[in-house]
């Protein structure tokens, strides 16, 4: 899928990140909106949070979509910093449209572990389907650890 044709057909949004001083893109990320429905596959804790639901509910998020960070700029925490981007907007866009979470697909296991370093929960064992509620990044001035709203490097990198 084309990320810019989906951004003008309004099917999601697209934010790019460049370095200081340049217009070059170094990553990026795409969020849109989804339901999901809550049933036995999701585990009690995640579903716990999502206490105003019942099973069988249908539960609006914001999704984040894709995320890429070019290949050249691999293991420079620019992953970790987008995803903190993604969390400030997400909290945003949360106080209109009231929604409690945002969720996504990780592409495998090792990444799946990498979200899971940044908060993330994943719906039950072994599910590369994940959360976080935005109610816990609500008021957190720095809703990642060990990353800075000027950008330092986070302790956890992107995996390759």
């Amino acid at each position: 899928m084309n990320a810019w044709k989906e951004h003008k057909n309004y099917k999601m949004r697209v934010f790019v990140a460049t370095k200081d001083g340049s217009a070059d893109a170094v990553g990026f990320y795409t969020l849109t909106f989804i339901s999901w429905i809550i049933d036995d596959s999701v585990s009690a804790k995640v579903g716990a949070k999502l206490n105003s639901f019942r099973e069988g509910a249908a539960v609006p998020a914001i999704y984040l979509a894709k995320l890429g960070v070019c290949e050249s700029e691999k293991k420079q925490g620019f992953g970790a910093r987008l995803v903190s981007d993604a969390f400030q907007r997400c909290v945003r866009i949360a106080d209109e449209a009231h929604i409690s979470t945002l969720t996504l697909e990780a592409i495998h296991e090792e990444r799946a572990g990498w979200y899971e370093r940044l908060g993330f929960e994943r719906f039950g064992p072994g599910d590369l389907r994940m959360a976080i509620s935005l109610s816990v990044l609500r008021g957190a001035s720095n809703p990642i650890p060990n990353i800075s709203p000027a950008g330092a490097k986070p302790d956890q990198e992107e995996p390759r």
